[in-house]
């Protein structure tokens, strides 16, 4: 049993790609979830912007779950429950054709409201599970060829403050199942137990966003959903690993096998750091001349300036003529150092470091 929702992830930044507003009016994204009814499990996620409708791209996501399910090893049958968001009609014929049973909401629409009002009123049945708040009625009919469950309910008491008349409110869902009324009605209601799962996933690391790349956002949201589901108490994976593996600490990471005398192991946790991000420094090219010098501190010095690092191959640089400074590797070269000529400028019979002397006493005329 599989429950299908979305919901909304605040962020708080401007600069956040791809994060916008939707209905909700919440700046943020819109991720799509599927879980497991009766684990909680988180069995695909699909992270999408703010402004992103509920329906968008579920037809692509529904494949690729039951495709990933049915490669799980689930051979039986297969039940997708989602609300109202997702009524559409592609979808439904696209699980049919999977040989999936869904049991869908669906909004009360004209047509549907039409096809609500024509039902006899003894043929709704009244339910004694509901809350004493209130009393619903369910019955069910046919539209389109589709099995259309219909459920109406009035407040009672304090909750019926507010109504000027004793009017039913009416909800509807769509399903293909072919179980008795009151079964197929009752667990399209514990369909709630998604909002579950979505609170754990926001209660933790999806409770913000720490990128402002928007594929850096989307890789965080699946990590964060796979330690949720793996952390978690009713998880598949961790039933079925060696009891050595299901021992995690309090922080949710698994204990690392022992390792082997050779590998120095610096912690006992295998704990990735917190959030994604790029390396701090990036792996050079060459290495410098100064970090591979001898430790010998009579070998020669070794060149680490930036003219060791030109190659003979580069463009534009001309060789160093040997016996200017001593034989040279072939490897480097060096660029001669600029000689300007000394310019003079010839006098009569004078110095050129010495100025012309001017006669203190000029001829008067």
């Amino acid at each position: 049993m599989i429950d299908v929702d979305s919901f909304v992830g605040e962020v708080y930044g401007r600069l956040k790609q791809g994060a916008s507003r939707g209905y909700t009016h919440v700046l943020g994204y819109h991720p799509l979830l599927a879980t497991r009814a009766d684990t909680g499990e988180v069995l695909h996620i699909r992270f999408r912007t703010g402004k992103a409708n509920t329906q968008r791209g579920v037809i692509r996501f529904v494949d690729e779950l039951i495709a990933r399910v049915r490669a799980a090893g689930a051979a039986g049958p297969i039940l997708l429950r989602a609300d109202t968001g997702f009524h559409n009609k592609a979808l439904r014929v696209r699980l049919a054709a999977k040989g999936v049973q869904y049991s869908i909401g669906a909004r009360v629409t004209k047509r549907i409201a039409a096809a609500i009002s024509e039902i006899a009123d003894d043929a709704w049945q009244t339910l004694t599970d509901y809350p004493a708040t209130g009393v619903a009625q369910i019955a069910e009919t046919v539209l389109d060829g589709e099995r259309l469950i219909a459920r109406r309910v009035r407040p009672l008491g304090c909750d019926a403050q507010g109504q000027l008349f004793d009017t039913w409110q009416h909800h509807a869902l769509i399903t293909n199942r072919t179980d008795t009324l009151s079964l197929v009605e009752a667990e399209h209601r514990q369909h709630a137990v998604v909002e579950l799962a979505i609170r754990d996933v926001k209660d933790q690391a999806l409770a913000h966003f720490p990128s402002g790349d928007f594929a850096a956002n989307a890789a965080w949201t699946v990590i964060a959903c796979l330690a949720t589901s793996c952390a978690g108490p009713n998880c598949s994976a961790s039933q079925t690993a060696p009891p050595d593996a299901r021992e995690h600490t309090a922080a949710g990471c698994w204990n690392s096998p022992a390792a082997s005398p050779a590998t120095p192991a610096p912690s006992r946790y295998t704990c990735p750091p917190a959030g994604p991000g790029r390396p701090t420094t990036r792996p050079r090219s060459h290495t410098s001349a100064r970090s591979q010098r001898s430790s010998d501190p009579a070998a020669p010095r070794a060149r680490d300036d930036h003219q060791t690092r030109r190659t003979a191959g580069a463009p534009g640089r001309r060789p160093l003529p040997q016996g200017l400074d001593g034989p040279q590797p072939s490897h480097t070269l060096r660029r001669p150092a600029r000689r300007h000529p000394t310019h003079t400028t010839p006098t009569s019979g004078r110095s050129p470091a010495t100025p012309p002397q001017l006669d203190q006493n000029p001829p008067r005329s």
